[in-house]
């Protein structure tokens, strides 16, 4: 079927399989031998700005770890990348750090850093769940909903489906409409600045611990990312799972990270629950929209259900052909007068348990 016309904490890891993914785990990039902290975040307000701490943080690794300056290259960013979505950003810049590890010899020989498979849209939902959650009680940490863990909820989102889960938090407490830089700077807090949190969130975001038996066998992992702002702040997460091959998933890269706005095209397929799925020109579905579930399909010239598609009973899909729009994350940084009292910035412990937390033992004694 055819449609186009207008009317229509921290870290938690739970793979067991220790010797199988060791080989992946010994090229995760070494930890920095001690923070850098992003001074006076706060007054920061552009795209240069992300840029320069990103880059200075660089070159203070390089500095630690005994690497020529420039090693590790220059972050450079889209220049729209401040109008780009949650999931955009935060994929963009982890894809970036990874990259830029990819290869360096940091004296155990060149590490392959594989990029990530991209974005599954339903861990998106499952993590903007859990930002919510946070946002309209006030409660920071990874019990969730129902006294929900991260692990429940990405293994119910994806029954059957995982070989391990993980999820870092950040939260800082600029209230209405958050941090214009929120983003980045709990990915930047995640990868420079977590030396307290035995670099856990670093190791999730840089990490190689995956099976890495699913899809392209020159990338691994599937993540997810939401965030919530009010009145209790600016809260981020950010879900991974390992997928494994019996099952489909729902991933984009958003054209690869190239900042243009919403990908060319659009595959859904799998169980898809609430949220809306955005393509530039034309998507297309076989998947199977789940009872109660809200779902909105937009593109800019056609979206095709395929003929497995199916919708259960209770369940709603709005279909709209029109130019795909991203919403803005702009807003107004308070003047240095009018702040109250010095922001904060805040991180969930991370814990790993299972096969990881021998695997990361293994890699700490190794540096």
């Amino acid at each position: 079927m055819v449609f186009s016309s207008l009317h229509l904490c921290r870290l938690c890891l739970s793979i067991g399989t220790v010797f199988h993914t060791f080989l992946l785990w010994s090229q995760t990039p070494p930890n920095p031998t001690a923070d850098r902290p992003w001074s006076s975040w706060w007054y920061d307000n552009s795209v240069s700005d992300v840029e320069d701490e990103f880059n200075a943080a660089r070159r203070n690794e390089e500095s630690q770890r005994g690497l020529i300056s420039g090693t590790l290259d220059n972050l450079a960013l889209p220049s729209n990348f401040l109008s780009l979505t949650t999931p955009e950003q935060a994929l963009l810049l982890i894809t970036a750090e990874r990259a830029c590890r990819n290869g360096v010899n940091y004296g155990s020989g060149a590490l392959t850093v594989l990029p990530l498979e991209g974005v599954e849209l339903n861990l998106n939902t499952v993590a903007q769940g859990h930002a919510d959650w946070m946002s309209s009680t006030g409660n920071f940490g990874h019990a969730g909903s129902g006294g929900s863990s991260s692990s429940s909820r990405i293994n119910g989102a994806f029954p059957m489906c995982t070989e391990g889960t993980g999820e870092n938090i950040a939260w800082n407490s600029m209230t209405g409409g958050g941090f214009i830089l929120g983003i980045p700077l709990a990915i930047y807090g995640f990868i420079y600045d977590d030396s307290f949190h035995s670099w856990g969130h670093r190791t999730l975001c840089l990490g190689q611990f995956s099976n890495n038996n699913y899809g392209d066998p020159n990338k691994l992992g599937l993540v997810g990312f939401g965030r919530a702002t009010g009145s209790n702040g600016d809260y981020f997460v950010m879900d991974y799972l390992d997928p494994i091959p019996s099952c489909s998933y729902d991933v984009t890269n958003y054209g690869a990270g190239s900042g243009g706005g919403c990908p060319i095209h659009v595959d859904v397929d799998g169980m898809i629950v609430s949220g809306t799925f955005m393509a530039d020109q034309t998507l297309a579905s076989d998947g199977t929209v789940m009872s109660g579930a809200t779902v909105d399909f937009q593109a800019g010239a056609s979206i095709t259900l395929e003929n497995n598609f199916t919708t259960q009973s209770g369940a709603e899909l709005i279909i709209t052909i029109d130019d795909c729009t991203i919403a803005s994350l702009l807003s107004v940084l308070p003047q240095q007068h009018a702040l109250p009292h010095t922001p904060t910035f805040k991180m969930g412990s991370p814990q790993l348990s299972g096969g990881h937390q021998a695997n990361l033992d293994k890699l700490n004694a190794l540096e």
